[in-house]
């Protein structure tokens, strides 16, 4: 039994919260890393252009996969609705 199933349901859910407000371990440091290199490259940004750590973070194959079908499925949407829009268009007398 490890330490975790030791723990209360409220124990639990502080140390959650915890990691929410101060994350540690290898996400901490991929946070870190996009922070540094975010800082580094703003002076070579054009001006008015704004970036985020969010660009520079690593992340794992799953996260890209599901990236890449979020964009899909919002393309498709929104080309549905085109569609919808266009047969809706021609239906008006």
């Amino acid at each position: 039994m490890g330490e975790l199933d030791e723990l209360g349901v409220t124990e639990l859910a502080r140390w959650a919260q915890y990691w929410i407000e101060e994350p540690w371990g290898s996400v901490r440091d991929n946070m870190h890393a996009g922070l540094i290199i975010t800082e580094l490259m703003k002076p070579h940004l054009p001006e008015g252009a704004t970036m985020s750590i969010d660009q520079f973070m690593l992340k794992s194959k799953a996260e890209l996969d599901e990236a890449a079908r979020a964009r899909i499925v919002a393309a498709l949407s929104a080309m549905a609705a085109a569609g919808e829009r266009a047969a809706r268009r021609e239906k008006k007398p």
